[in-house]
């Protein structure tokens, strides 16, 4: 049983090990990050000072490169690549395809200083859907655990069955006995659980009817014990 008990618990550290070291696995999604090409959907509103409620702007495709000046390929590969302003930019970063995300920049972000345009003195309302990722410039896997898994899923089973084991042999009391000890107050001589204490007033210390029994307290040798008040 001995051996048994070894090749549970030392299967169990193996695992423990196995899946805290794991540091790149295939990625469960794709996020946006600097250098790479999408294609969002964009809807745009915009609402001007005193307006009760935004008014439509624009619902559109774009195939978006994040970053200022495209490479001369990427230009080549797609006919409508655009690069919008930096703070859009920074706003769709690290979005995970088929995400939405929503926000809200100002007229000064969008560098919009012609009087004239209606967007001029306003708020840009977006709605930005990331439909697609078109050119991953740099591929940065992402680990997303779910419990169907098989890095949760198997260790799981093998401490669950591993815990059975245990339990079944008896060998989870003395783990027991000892969280029972932890936290509970202790005897000052043995260390045994005790809510006891030597009633001398200037000693107050915890002791065991056991330990008290032989020589009073094993501290002050006073032979008075009281229950400590909660």
């Amino acid at each position: 049983m001995v051996k048994w008990k070894q090749f549970v618990l030392n299967l169990i550290l193996i695992l423990f090990i196995i899946v805290s070291n794991i540091s790149v696995v295939q990625a469960d999604y794709v996020v946006v990050d600097w250098g790479d090409v999408i294609k969002i959907k964009s809807i745009l509103n915009y609402r001007k000072p005193g307006d009760q409620a935004p008014f439509f702007f624009s619902d559109t495709h774009i195939e978006l490169y994040l970053g200022e000046n495209p490479p001369k390929e990427l230009n080549d590969s797609y006919d409508r690549l655009l690069t919008m302003f930096q703070a859009f930019r920074e706003k769709v970063i690290g979005m995970r395809e088929g995400q939405t995300r929503e926000f809200t920049l100002s007229y000064i972000d969008a560098g919009i200083t012609n009087q004239s345009s209606i967007l001029y003195n306003a708020d840009l309302i977006y709605s930005v859907l990331f439909e697609e990722m078109l050119y991953d410039a740099a591929y940065d896997p992402k680990f997303e655990l779910t419990l169907t898994h098989p890095l949760v899923l198997f260790p799981s089973l093998v401490l669950l069955f591993g815990s059975v084991f245990l339990i079944a042999n008896g060998y989870h009391k003395p783990l027991i006995e000892r969280l029972m000890r932890t936290g509970s107050s202790k005897c000052h001589n043995c260390s045994n659980p005790t809510n006891l204490i030597c009633g001398n007033p200037s000693c107050r210390k915890f002791v065991c009817s056991n330990c008290f029994s032989k020589q009073g307290c094993p501290s002050c040798h006073g032979n008075k014990l009281i229950e400590r008040k909660k």
